[in-house]
């Protein structure tokens, strides 16, 4: 029994200290200084980020994920590891909005250029890359902001082909 009623005792206090916490989080960024929202914005960046050791705009997993996808097709590597870059950017810059757009331009061409090497079915795999890149709640909310500034500034869709909207060599 009293082993019973101290474990109760003690998750009682470690839930009151969890909300403590939270609601002392909550007011210091509401009233706090401009350092405190300055850390929040840069851990929310960090966030939507993800790791990228080689530093090349790319979440190391969707680079992962894009190198064991496309062995076979160097060219649809190369144009998927142009949008993923581009998706990163159009996310990073969600509370920019000159960035955004800038970011949500070259992302539609980035998917002309997909189309243009994939041809039709591609939409099927655009889904499953987007699935990779938008993995997280946070992610989807960024994303969702940009689509939002997208149809706001009349961004065109990308639904025709180019090959000029390739930014690398073939």
């Amino acid at each position: 029994m009293f082993k019973g009623a101290l474990l109760v005792v003690v998750t009682l206090i470690a839930s009151a200290l969890l909300v403590l916490a939270a609601t002392r989080g909550a007011e210091l960024f509401r009233h706090g200084t401009h350092n405190a929202a300055a850390d929040f914005q840069e851990q929310l960046a960090r966030d939507i980020r993800g790791a990228d050791v080689n530093e090349n705009g790319i979440r190391d997993d969707v680079e992962q994920w894009i190198d064991g996808r496309f062995t076979e097709r160097p060219h649809d590597r190369q144009a998927f590891l142009q949008v993923a870059a581009d998706y990163q950017s159009v996310l990073l810059t969600t509370g920019k909005p000159e960035a955004s757009r800038r970011s949500l331009l070259r992302l539609s061409e980035s998917l002309r250029c997909v189309r243009h090497l994939s041809g039709s079915g591609v939409d099927e795999e655009i889904a499953r890359f987007k699935a990779v890149v938008l993995d997280t709640d946070l992610r989807v909310r960024a994303w969702l902001k940009a689509s939002e500034r997208m149809e706001r500034s009349g961004i065109a869709a990308e639904s025709n082909s180019s090959a000029s909207s390739c930014r690398f060599v073939m």
